[in-house]
């Protein structure tokens, strides 16, 4: 699974608290190398604490406000979430019953699950609890 976040930033400034705006991934077939298209997830999320994406964010990542303020409207993260969850197990990608893995996670570096998933996740947890 080839997993890619883009997140809320800014060029000369750090944005408090940083979100997931997009999460898509998609399933390579590690015997055939192919891409399996039928099987792409992707949802755009708008952010809840800094919901108008700075002019460099859009510029970095190429998400409009507009995409935001239809497509990502739609989503929050804990719905993306649950989808991610369901997805994963439509798709066996979860371990087996005997802990042997199925699938691993292919990132382009360590920020999108050592620093932004973690980060994600300890907002939604915070934001949770102050609800």
């Amino acid at each position: 699974v080839i997993l890619d976040f883009e997140a809320t930033c800014d060029k000369h400034r750090k944005i408090y608290p940083q979100e997931i705006i997009e999460w898509p991934a998609m399933i390579v077939d590690t015997t055939t190398n192919a891409i399996l298209t039928e099987k792409v997830f992707h949802f755009y999320i708008r952010p809840t604490h800094h919901p108008q994406l700075t002019p460099f964010c859009q510029s970095l990542t190429g998400i409009s406000q507009h995409l935001m303020d239809t497509v990502g409207a739609q989503n929050s993260i804990e719905s993306v979430l649950q989808q991610w969850n369901e997805w994963c197990l439509e798709n066996n990608l979860l371990p087996s019953s005997d802990g042997t893995p199925n699938a691993c996670i292919v990132t382009c570096g360590d920020w999108d699950l050592k620093t932004m998933w973690r980060y994600q996740h300890r907002l939604m947890l915070k934001t949770k609890s102050n609800h």
